[in-house]
């Protein structure tokens, strides 16, 4: 299950630029882990991001990176 911790500022004006910071607990394979053959298992990382304004996108990004 995917958890996340949002941290806004108590207080912004009407078209200030303000700084929002997430922390997320998801899933995901580091690349240190072995299978049961002794092969490493790829590192895997899943990044998808999106902010909303009453409804408006204001920003979106998307990456997925196996190495």
């Amino acid at each position: 299950m995917t958890q996340a911790l949002v941290n806004v500022p108590a207080k912004a004006k009407r078209g200030e630029v303000i700084e929002i910071k997430t922390l997320i607990s998801h899933p995901m394979e580091t690349g240190y882990r072995h299978d049961t053959n002794g092969a490493s298992i790829p590192r895997g990382v899943i990044e998808l991001t999106w902010t909303q304004d009453h409804g408006d996108p204001v920003t979106q990004k998307a990456n997925i990176s196996v190495e």
